[in-house]
């Protein structure tokens, strides 16, 4: 299990700083748990699911989504919202505004991995 994170992701999701380090933590400590929705997801890649988790911060509510690869079980950070936010309230296809985003993060994601602009972090990252 890894988590990976894209630069760009999470330059536009996660603060800067020590705020951000603490998201980050938040974003690989969520996941690790296990406790998730798997939400449906518009045009994702093959041997792929979207995997919602709710996560309580001293900046408040987050919702965070992950894209799954359902061979390796390694995740890629999608989203990190408030739940006040306008996709974080709402991360569902319903919702036309987070398929776009979704859509487009997707996209970023795949970009920045193929370009090896990524973060990883396995279960022993902090070591």
């Amino acid at each position: 299990m890894t988590v990976i994170i894209s630069r760009t992701i999470k330059a536009k999701e996660l603060q800067k700083g020590l705020l951000g380090d603490m998201e980050r933590e938040v974003v690989i400590e969520s996941f690790k748990k296990g406790i998730y929705t798997v939400i449906k997801g518009i045009d994702l890649p093959k041997n792929t699911n979207t995997y919602k988790i709710y996560a309580t911060t001293i900046q408040g509510a987050r919702r965070i989504l992950y894209l799954v690869n359902t061979k390796t079980g390694d995740a890629a950070l999608l989203f990190y919202r408030s739940k006040n936010d306008r996709i974080g309230n709402n991360m569902s296809v319903k919702n036309p505004e987070f398929c776009q985003a979704l859509i487009k993060h997707i996209r970023i994601f795949y970009k920045d991995f193929e370009a090896g602009n990524v973060e990883r972090y396995d279960e022993n990252w902090r070591k």
